[in-house]
């Protein structure tokens, strides 16, 4: 289908690949995607949207990297780079559909970029936070939780893929349970949300280091709260697996 105005793209777009977004993908990061991903199919009609893949979780450790120091400035920075990662996350599937090159390896690999993209975002604040209080306690809770994630994701990727059902995914979701997270809401502690928390939290404690001294405050609260619901919800989807295996032995 050929594309004449970005408006009849992005409305093609939005029917298309929107039905699943939360708020914050549809209000925020498909705003900037959208437009990049028109640029790449107006101007650059070869990009193999692979590569925008690839390009994500490059951006996703890097962005970590300034997790590992305890300045609020740093945290923002690496903060915007996770949220620049949510805005990649969605160019690749525009420019795949725009272009016709949508691929099952494509599909397969955006998944397993997920599979390591989730845990990375949790594991790197939560040592930035050990490495400044030299608490072994908060390591072992933040491997524990980087441990969680992946599980989680792991038994979401088996039950559709390999038990051939999604039953234990809807019985989730009817529960108000997000992506490995309490749905309190989906915009506040889904990974979108979580990324648009560690931005506030960030820019928050630098407030409070530039008028008080404290370096963390926010950031900590935060990452407890998130480290909290996602070992609930852990444990809670570990207990429903076990039932639905159970069940369907």
């Amino acid at each position: 289908m050929k594309y004449k105005t970005f408006d009849e793209y992005e409305k093609h777009a939005r029917k298309v690949l929107g039905k699943g977004d939360s708020i914050l993908a549809s209000y925020i990061f498909r705003t900037f995607s959208l437009r990049i991903s028109y640029f790449i199919y107006k101007n650059f009609p070869n990009t193999d949207p692979n590569d925008i893949t690839t390009l994500s979780i490059l951006i996703v450790l890097i962005s970590g990297i300034f997790f590992l120091s305890p300045s609020p400035i740093y945290w923002i920075i690496g903060s915007l780079g996770y949220f620049i990662f949510h805005i990649f996350d969605c160019v690749d599937g525009e420019v795949a559909r725009s272009l016709n090159k949508s691929s099952n390896f494509g599909a397969i690999y955006d998944g397993l970029v997920h599979q390591y993209a989730n845990p990375i975002r949790i594991l790197f604040p939560g040592i930035g936070i050990y490495l400044y209080f030299n608490n072994l306690l908060f390591l072992a809770l933040t491997l524990y939780v980087t441990v969680a994630v992946i599980v989680t994701d792991d038994i979401i990727v088996f039950s559709r893929r390999i038990l051939k059902s999604s039953s234990i995914i809807r019985e989730v979701n009817e529960k108000h349970y997000f992506s490995g997270s309490i749905k309190i809401t989906k915009i506040f502690f889904g990974f979108e949300g979580y990324t648009i928390s560690l931005i506030l939290s960030s820019i928050l404690d630098l407030i409070i280091f530039i008028f008080v001294g404290y370096l963390f405050v926010f950031r900590v609260i935060l990452i407890l709260i998130v480290f909290l619901s996602y070992l609930i919800v852990h444990f809670k989807f570990l207990y429903r697996f076990y039932r639905f295996v159970k069940k369907n032995r």
